[in-house]
């Protein structure tokens, strides 16, 4: 995680237009999604899915910090655009540890309640 992407969101959040908690809450449940559809795409043999999914995760764990997140979608993602599935089911595992991580992070950063 990004200690300086996290506080520019608290700084955010400190200004009464934004909440840190809801969007903590919106990317875990987008991400699940897409971590399910990234799945899915594998299984498929599904190269433009895979590119567009793993592009889209790539942007949101941008905007929150995630860096080892985002730089597994980017890889998934360049697998995708060459139109090829092959080698992502490692990467996808990579990235439910680096979202379990994550998860973890942002509970640590919220705190108790």
């Amino acid at each position: 995680m990004d200690p300086e992407v996290l506080a520019n969101l608290k700084e955010l959040e400190d200004g009464g237009d934004f909440s840190l908690a809801e969007f903590f809450q919106v990317f875990a449940q987008d991400s699940a999604r897409r971590m399910g559809a990234l799945r899915q795409a594998i299984e498929k043999g599904d190269a433009r899915t895979l590119e567009r999914q793993a592009h889209t995760l790539k942007g949101s764990s941008r905007e929150l910090g995630a860096r080892r997140m985002a730089a597994l979608c980017q890889q998934l993602e360049d697998i995708g655009e060459a139109g090829s599935t092959a080698g992502t089911t490692e990467l996808v595992v990579c990235l439910e540890e680096a979202l379990a991580q994550v998860g973890m992070a942002l509970t640590e950063y919220r705190g108790p309640g």
